[in-house]
């Protein structure tokens, strides 16, 4: 359970920072391309059966 919690809070962090610095770096770039990640991210998550829960 913890080592999935450190690959979310991991993956997480990355993604943010990545973020940051396209917008620091081309922010018209940045701007479109999170059109596209957002709805394909939340469209990811929602079509992912649930996880059962752990004992």
């Amino acid at each position: 359970m913890y080592k999935i919690v450190g690959l979310i809070l991991a993956g997480l962090s990355t993604f943010i920072a990545a973020f940051v610095i396209g917008f620091i770096k081309s922010w018209k770039l940045t701007l479109i391309l999170s059109s596209v990640v957002v709805p394909s991210c939340s469209h990811g998550f929602l079509r992912r059966p649930p996880a059962p829960l752990p004992l």
